[in-house]
């Protein structure tokens, strides 16, 4: 949970606005070894890992997840959904090893 009065700037939620719809539209059709589109999914999901957590609502421009393909496998004739791999749920994040000053 977000610590009381911490909050991320409007500048930092703009870069990650734009690195996450970079991730979504400007690689969902590039032709990605199965490690660059296991890193993509990492990535993509800990995007959400850290919206969840500071209650980010931004997607990318022009339309919501599902009219972006996000977490979609373009690789894939059938635009199956795919998760990310399970090695991300164990990822841990800086702000996780913060002492709260309980």
């Amino acid at each position: 949970m977000q610590a009381p009065g911490s909050f991320i700037p409007e500048e930092i939620q703009g870069l990650l606005e734009d690195a996450e719809v970079y991730l979504v539209d400007g690689l969902q059709n590039e032709n990605l070894s199965a490690r660059a589109r296991e890193e993509r999914e990492m990535i993509l999901f800990n995007f959400q890992h850290i919206k969840a957590r500071y209650h980010l609502e931004f997607l990318p421009r022009g339309g919501d997840a599902v009219d972006a393909g996000y977490a979609q496998d373009s690789s894939d004739d059938n635009q199956s959904w795919t998760c990310a791999p399970s090695m991300v749920s164990d990822a841990s994040f800086p702000s996780d090893y913060q002492d709260d000053g309980k």
